[in-house]
């Protein structure tokens, strides 16, 4: 079943992307030698929570984040 998205539905999409791709390129940056998986998830939670945005993920089912 193909389900057709609204105009606002839409719009909605397009921005969840730009601010992903937003923080992805924020985390690209501030990569390091030595960092851990754990900082990297701090900072991701952080520029996301700055977006007024929601981890996807984070506490889904018991998942822990790190």
């Amino acid at each position: 079943m193909i389900i057709i998205k609204s105009k606002e539905e839409l719009l909605g999409i397009s921005e969840s992307g730009r601010v992903l791709a937003k923080i992805m390129e924020v985390l690209k940056n501030n990569l390091k030698v030595g960092m851990t998986t754990k900082e990297l998830d701090q900072l991701a939670e952080r520029l996301i929570r700055e977006e007024n945005a929601e981890p996807a993920f984070l506490g889904y089912q018991g998942f822990p984040n790190c």
